[in-house]
């Protein structure tokens, strides 16, 4: 079991770095739909690549298997990862990375953590009661820390933004841990994990073509919209996109598998790398971006860190 707590750390590591890739991202990338859509479909693509590679080092052989869910839950996965990519770019400029991580990131724990006790039989403790009631204040404080910062820009906005990718990371856990428990808890035949994230990426592209166009042919008269495009493949953007794809692929694997019959749990796991990601992303945010850590976020921080150490028990 250490092995698999060592997993999420891990997950929580590459969670972080992802905030930090974004964040360089949209410093040199105009911040539009058609930018987003392309860095998504591109980071997409990149990933699925580099799996590809693996997979076919790992079974000496390329091919793909599929089961008709794990196509439904991959396309899931594929539609709210487009969308969270297009709020996520949106709402970097708006706001304070720490603030922004701390909403994404309880996200993806509160909804699993729900959705696990709800549909996949996972036992409640005091422990997770106290956790989760923790995880709210932290959230609260979260939300105190950006009043009157000069760095957010249309506060209602900005929250607004926080809000919705709260929802979208949330909801692209559920999917993921939907995935890996699907056989020992809802008796649906699988793919593995390798599989799955590839189909994921299938479709995610898929999708980023398809609102491209739409957007493209909607919007044919933002001419200067659609050519800022080129800046996604400019020399200063394409080292955070390529780290932005690896580091969220290796968060995904890590993650996933670390969920299944006898290992964590959806209410253990989401928690523990929501706590680690929350944590080093405030720290890379001050080390790399010199975001100051006010008295609201450290203690929202050590609350944080509370909460995750709760959710063990």
């Amino acid at each position: 079991m250490a092995l698999y707590y060592v997993m999420a750390l891990g997950a929580s590591v590459c969670y972080s770095l992802q905030f930090v890739c974004m964040k360089f991202y949209q410093r040199h990338v105009k911040n539009n739909l058609f930018t987003s859509l392309v860095f998504g479909a591109v980071v997409m693509a990149i990933s699925g690549i580099v799996i590809l590679i693996l997979n076919a080092v790992l079974r000496r052989a390329l091919y793909l298997t599929f089961t008709p869910f794990t196509l439904i839950v991959a396309a899931g996965l594929a539609l709210v990862t487009v969308l969270s990519t297009v709020v996520g770019i949106a709402v970097m400029k708006k706001g304070k990375l720490s603030v922004y991580s701390n909403f994404t990131m309880l996200g993806g724990m509160a909804l699993p953590f729900v959705f696990g006790l709800a549909f996949m039989g996972e036992k409640m403790t005091v422990w997770k009661v106290v956790g989760m009631a923790v995880m709210a204040l932290s959230l609260f404080l979260a939300m105190r820390d950006g009043k009157g910062e000069e760095q957010v820009k249309g506060t209602v906005l900005f929250y607004l933004l926080c809000f919705a990718q709260f929802t979208l990371n949330g909801s692209a856990s559920i999917f993921s841990a939907v995935q890996a428990n699907a056989e020992t808890v809802f008796g649906q035949e699988v793919t593995d994990v390798f599989d799955f994230v590839i189909w994921s990426r299938i479709f995610t592209v898929g999708i980023s073509a398809v609102m491209f166009g739409i957007a493209a042919g909607a919007m044919h008269s933002q001419k200067e919209e659609l050519l800022a495009v080129k800046e996604v493949f400019g020399k200063k953007a394409t080292l955070p996109l390529i780290g932005y794809a690896i580091v969220s692929l290796a968060g995904l694997l890590l993650a996933m598998s670390c969920m299944g019959e006898g290992r964590l749990d959806a209410s253990s796991l989401y928690p523990i790398t929501t706590g680690g990601t929350i944590v080093l992303s405030a720290v890379f945010g001050r080390i790399l971006f010199k975001e100051k850590i006010t008295p609201y976020m450290a203690v929202c921080l050590l609350l944080t860190v509370a909460a995750s150490v709760a959710f063990m028990f």
